[in-house]
């Protein structure tokens, strides 16, 4: 008989209730700021996908499956924070999946020396040997040494490692006509940027609940990475165009 796995997932919201009294933007409603910045900075990774989605197949062999994988993977792990309350709950335990198959993909991709670039041997090493510390620290701060901000602090973090990993692997470097590294700052300024923004914004809402404002926020965040989508494109186009 198959085991239901509604009971675990119930349990795993009342810990990180627990876990989250210590966050600065309002006790009693922690668990609702963390669930809504957590869900709509997944969204980032429809940079990278749009890229690779766009890019001319003659100037860069855009790895189809990655990029439709990775639209898969930024749906649902987008979707399943805003339906921890409902029915549709189980949909954290497909992220939960989905997480580490991208992981995996990822490493293989570049072993194989896909994409317009390829890594060292030191990069292949490194990234994902970041992405697993922080992740693996930010369980340590759930579970073992409960600390609702380094917890927090560590999952983005992975996160925006992940996201990197991910752009590399997708976006060609055409569309960066002043670098690679202005790029880089103007990215990790809107990622950070915005998380900070998501953060105070909340904080003054005593009462926030996350349905009452993701739609909203995940708009704004897909304006914000429109924006950037379209400076990108502008830039290039007085360089050697990548996209159309």
């Amino acid at each position: 008989m198959a085991l239901d796995p509604q009971p675990a997932i119930e349990a795993e919201h009342i810990n990180m209730h627990e876990r989250t009294q210590t966050l600065p933007f309002g006790a009693e409603h922690g668990t609702q700021h963390k669930r809504y910045i957590m869900g709509i900075t997944s969204l980032w990774l429809l940079v990278p996908v749009v890229f690779g989605s766009c890019a001319r197949p003659e100037r860069w062999e855009a790895p189809l499956a990655l990029t439709i994988w990775t639209a898969i993977v930024c749906s649902v792990s987008t979707s399943c924070y805003y339906f921890l309350d409902t029915k549709f709950a189980k949909l954290m335990l497909v992220d939960k999946i989905f997480a580490p198959v991208m992981f995996v993909a990822l490493i293989v991709f570049f072993s194989f020396g896909h994409g317009a670039r390829p890594l060292s041997i030191g990069e292949l090493v490194a990234i994902p040997s970041l992405v697993g510390v922080f992740f693996l620290s930010s369980r340590f701060f759930e579970l073992i040494r409960p600390n609702a901000i380094a917890a927090t602090f560590s999952h983005l973090t992975f996160r925006y490692i992940g996201y990197w990993w991910v752009y590399l692997a997708l976006t060609p470097p055409e569309v960066e006509p002043a670098g690679f590294w202005v790029s880089f700052v103007i990215d990790s300024s809107l990622y950070w940027g915005h998380i900070v923004y998501s953060i105070l914004w909340t904080g003054i809402k005593p009462k926030f609940h996350l349905r009452s404002r993701y739609m909203t926020g995940c708009f704004e965040l897909c304006v914000t990475i429109t924006v950037l989508v379209c400076v990108h494109r502008a830039l290039a186009r007085e360089g050697s165009c990548a996209f159309e």
